[in-house]
């Protein structure tokens, strides 16, 4: 189990820690993935917040009841579906990709070996290889995984692998994080972080944010991807919660914390401008907070989880910048947030 699995099954959003079938990829290009100019990032996500428990998908105004999934890690909408990622509670089960139609079917599209990231067209999944030595893309509509080639530095797989386009970027931890962008077959291969733990990236992978090896796990920092010229902004106190932490597009993010010390669930949360990491707001946060995201420039979506063991409900809400905040629906069970393609 990688670490953003053990980060949903624990409360990932605590401050003070740090959180089928197929057939093989077709190779990418033997140059890096252009990125959108500033401006002409990935299209704005729907109205509404997307979360789900294991019997509920709730995706703005929809509600689709589900049978047949396990404990959800993560869910994307595409198109005019979702595709989920989940883990099977039985011995030896290995973690799943699914796909949730409107009408409530659910179809195993693969059996992986972690969590990771879907591909836009949600064709693909990126994730931990067999015992988690490296990284291997699978492809969902035929279950064949293609090992992607290892980082050139020694080193293990810290357990973040994304898509950028036709390539993806890998963090790997010889002594703390380095992420590196390259095509799936190796041909190309750069750096984009240095020294960063549970490295998050932009929707555009154009920018960065994770927790600064050296400083603690207190402390958030982040900037341009591929930029070592340019020091990092930091962010302290601050923390990541266990969904992606940008905006759909890109220009800000969200970091949370808490004004004691030791571990506690955040109580506020900050919203920064993702190239310079200035303070656009701090908004104060609802009590039980499980998880924060951003659901567009000026607005947060907030998940909180209460009740005992075995019969928790979960409840969402959005927030404005000002701290106002609307209930947007209640579950039983522990949901995760989803994002959009």
């Amino acid at each position: 189990m990688d670490r953003r699995m053990l980060a949903a099954v624990a409360v990932a959003a605590i401050v003070g820690t740090v959180g089928g079938v197929g057939v093989a990829l077709e190779p990418g290009g033997s140059t890096p993935a252009a990125h959108p100019p500033a401006g002409q990032q990935r299209e704005q996500a729907a109205p509404g917040p997307l979360w789900m428990t294991s019997s509920e998908l709730h995706d703005g105004d929809t509600v689709v009841p589900l049978s047949g999934v396990a404990f959800v890690t993560g869910v994307e909408r595409v198109g005019d579906h979702w595709i989920v990622q989940d883990v099977p509670s039985t011995p030896d089960s290995s973690p799943r990709v699914l796909r949730v139609d409107r009408d409530g079917d659910v179809v195993v599209l693969a059996d992986v070996r972690g969590h990771g990231d879907i591909s836009d067209d949600g064709t693909q999944h990126v994730g931990l290889g067999p015992d988690a030595t490296g990284y291997e893309i699978t492809d969902l509509t035929t279950g064949t995984a293609t090992r992607v080639p290892p980082a050139p530095d020694p080193g293990d797989p810290e357990g973040t692998a994304l898509f950028d386009g036709e390539d993806v970027v890998t963090g790997w931890s010889p002594s703390g994080t380095t992420y590196y962008r390259s095509t799936p077959t190796g041909t190309y291969q750069e750096v984009v972080a240095r020294n960063v733990i549970d490295g998050r990236f932009s929707p555009d992978r154009s920018t960065y944010a994770g927790l600064r090896v050296g400083i603690g796990p207190d402390c958030v920092i982040g900037g341009p991807a591929g930029d070592d010229d340019t020091a990092p902004w930091k962010q302290c106190p601050g923390g990541l919660g266990s969904a992606s932490p940008y905006a759909p597009d890109g220009k800000r993010l969200v970091v949370i914390g808490h004004d004691g010390t030791g571990e506690a669930l955040p109580t506020w949360a900050k919203v920064l401008d993702a190239t310079t990491g200035e303070q656009v707001a701090e908004v104060p946060l609802p009590d039980d907070v499980f998880d924060v995201a951003m659901l567009a420039d000026d607005e947060l979506v907030v998940l909180s989880v209460s009740g005992p063991d075995g019969a928790q409900t979960t409840t969402v809400r959005t927030c404005d910048l000002g701290g106002s905040c609307t209930t947007q629906g209640s579950a039983r069970g522990v949901a995760v947030l989803g994002g959009s393609r």
